[in-house]
Order: structure tokens, then C-alpha cells, then sequence
């Protein structure tokens, strides 16, 4: 994992869901991803999915237009309803923008 964003920079790291997915279907593209970085043009973006490839392929694209940093990590779940796997790929994405 290389989530390298700069620490002066204000960083959102989150979970691509199926809101996030089916959004850019819409017109405009919507979601909750969407929406935040829309808003926040300041924010770069490390985004955790658990995907097929070409899914998340789509999404990236709807993504290309905001102009900052935002990187796509996939991860490997078993179970998404797995929280503690949930946790530590999160952990390791966030002591990967802290470095």
C-alpha cells in the first residue's frame, strides 16, 4: 500500500460503497465520495474499495475531473461485514498517509 499524500494536506480516507458505485450511473455522477470531494476541492482522496476491477475502473473515471490528488488502494475482504478486517486495512492506509 502507498497512500502518499502530503501531510500539510487535508486527507479523506474512505471506503467505496455501493452508493458511491451505482452514483455514477446518475447525471451528473452522485454519491457520497462524489459529493465531499465535489465540495471540498482542497481535500486529496486515498479510497479504499473491495470491487470488481471494472467497477472500480467506471468510478475512477467520474473522479479524473477534481483536480487533486486522489488515490484507489484496492483491498481483499472475505466478508465486508468483517469489521476488524475493515479496521486494519484502514489502519494501514492511514499509517501509510502518515508517513
Amino acid at each position: 500500500m502507498s497512500a502518499n499524500i502530503r501531510s500539510e494536506t487535508k486527507c479523506l480516507l474512505a471506503w467505496i460503497g455501493r452508493q458511491d458505485l451505482d452514483g455514477v450511473s446518475t447525471k451528473p455522477p452522485r454519491g457520497p465520495i462524489f459529493d465531499f470531494l465535489q465540495t471540498n476541492p482542497g481535500v486529496e482522496a486515498v479510497l479504499l474499495p473491495d470491487w470488481r476491477e471494472s467497477e472500480i475502473a467506471q468510478y475512477a473515471g467520474c473522479l479524473t475531473g477534481f483536480g487533486q490528488k486522489i488515490e484507489i488502494v484496492p483491498v481483499t475482504l472475505a466478508d465486508p461485514t468483517d469489521y476488524g478486517a475493515v479496521y486494519r486495512h484502514a489502519d494501514a492506509a492511514l499509517s501509510s498517509v502518515a508517513n
